[in-house]
């Protein structure tokens, strides 16, 4: 847990200061880049225990692992390293 913690630290850390240096005041992560992310972790959770249809707190009403990474830490924490601008648009600038 505390790994994956820091690494949720450090990509907001990331994106803080990639909005201050171009002075962006709000960051929205673009839908084809939400999708592709969602689409990933469903495939690598695919042939886990927990789409083997059993029932755990860790799925939602519809039977999805919304919650558990699906791999390890490290590949968490190397995804996660830094924010990559390319997946999200710049809502707000700073005037």
């Amino acid at each position: 847990m505390v790994i994956m913690i820091e690494a949720q630290i450090a990509y907001v850390m990331s994106a803080l200061r990639t909005m201050r240096s171009r002075g962006i005041t709000e960051l929205d992560l673009k839908p084809e880049a939400e999708s592709a992310f969602t689409e990933a972790i469903a495939r690598r959770t695919e042939h886990t225990v927990w789409a083997s249809g059993c029932k755990s707190w860790y799925l939602d009403e519809h039977g999805r692992n919304t919650t558990l990474w699906p791999g390890f830490t490290f590949t968490y924490r190397r995804l996660t390293r830094r924010l990559k601008p390319s997946r999200y648009d710049a809502v707000g600038r700073r005037s």
